[in-house]
């Protein structure tokens, strides 16, 4: 199934967040929740990803995938691809670079408990801050 960014965008501040407000920010930490169930999962991403171009040596900085990302959790990733407006995506912190990103991230999940209160899908805390 094919996935309309436009039918469920990632929101911050209660606004849909589009490519155009990129702008200067290298990823974002995000909270993912399943309106059906109530469980959220807090994860981060990049924005951008680096794509070696055709007959070249060289690696490109392009966007990543962000719009049709739908977390690292399996049964999110599933529920993504089958009923993604069963899913609200929200932005919880734009980042300027990789360790900002990495190190809110851990914030978040620390701050809401992720790992032992029954909302939360996570299942591990495990990130590298650079």
């Amino acid at each position: 199934m094919q996935i309309n960014y436009e039918d469920n965008p990632w929101f911050f501040n209660n606004t849909a967040f589009t490519s155009d407000d990129i702008k200067k920010y290298f990823g974002f930490v995000y909270e993912i929740q399943d309106k059906e169930t109530g469980h959220k999962y807090i994860g981060r991403k990049y924005f951008w990803s680096k794509k070696k171009v055709k007959g070249s040596s060289r690696r490109k900085r392009v966007e990543s995938d962000w719009k049709s990302y739908f977390s690292s959790h399996d049964d999110l990733k599933k529920i993504g691809k089958e009923q993604p407006n069963r899913l609200q995506r929200t932005i919880l912190h734009l980042c300027s670079g990789q360790g900002e990103t990495n190190f809110l991230e851990i914030e978040e999940q620390f701050k809401n408990d992720v790992l032992y209160s029954e909302l939360y899908l996570n299942d591990q805390i495990n990130r590298k801050v650079v």
